[in-house]
Formats: structure tokens, sequence, C-alpha cells
């Protein structure tokens, strides 16, 4: 027997569901935003099937999730795909780890408006801001330290 979609079962997703977004700080991980409580300030916003796009501050994680169930001070989301930018190939951090160790300077993520930052050691003067990717911040801080001792 083949199954069909029925005559006017078909409707458009916008209609259906709403779509969020949301800007995690980038020590959340995946076990808090599964937490119903995680979102207790938001439930009465979210219904069942909404969408949540959800970005880490840092740009090091995305995800995708979807909402199972909600009530007064809860929202059971479940992540449906997680793209994680930190996650190297076998072998690939112990070599930035390496290659990225400084004596001057250290690169941080100072939140959403500073962004990566690298910050000199010897007084804690901000020598740059701003830095969308940490790659790139620690390649700066690299060219910094090189330029410094000459």
């Amino acid at each position: 027997m083949t199954t069909t979609a029925r005559a006017g079962s078909v409707f458009l997703a916008d209609n259906r569901r709403n779509l969020w977004s949301v800007d995690v700080h980038p020590d959340t991980n995946v076990e808090d935003i599964e937490r119903p409580g995680f979102w207790a300030h938001e439930a009465s916003k979210l219904r069942q099937f909404d969408r949540i796009e959800i970005r880490w501050e840092d740009g090091q994680k995305w995800a995708d999730a979807i909402v199972l169930a909600n009530g007064a001070g809860f929202a059971r989301v479940a992540i449906i795909n997680l793209i994680d930018a930190a996650v190297p190939a076998d072998g690939e951090q112990q070599q930035a780890d390496a290659d990225f160790t400084f004596q001057l300077v250290d690169v941080k993520w100072k939140g959403p408006t500073s962004k990566w930052c690298i910050i000199r050691k010897s007084d804690g003067h901000l020598v740059k801001d701003g830095i969308g990717d940490k790659i790139i911040a620690m390649t700066e801080a690299a060219q910094y330290e090189k330029t410094v001792r000459g």
C-alpha cells in the first residue's frame, strides 16, 4: 500500500512554527541547552516544534534545536545539529597549542563587543580587540611577538 499526504495537510513551515535565534556565552555546553530550566526566562514565547538557532558568541559553535515541549518556566529542547569549529582533526590541537604559545601576550575572549583580544602580559594593556576569529587572533599575536622581539 502506498501512503500519500492527505489533501490540505501540507502547510508553509513559517505558518506552523517560529524560528528563534539566541547567542550564548562561550562556556555554555550542550547539556546546559538541553536542560529545561535553561529556557525558563523565554519559555512563554516558545511553542512545541519551534526551532532555535543557537550561536556561541565566540563563533566556535553553532547549533540548530527544536522545542519538544514547554510550560510555565521550562522548555524541553533537543539539539538537531551541532557544528563545532573548535574541534580539530586528530593531532591538530596539539600542533596548534605548540604553534601558539606566547611569552609576551595572551589571547582571550572578551565578549560579543570586544570579541577576541590580544593583551600584553606585562601590564595588561589591550594590544588589539574586535578580532572575530580565534585563529586569526592567535596569528596576529604571533606576529606581534615577532615584531616586538625584532
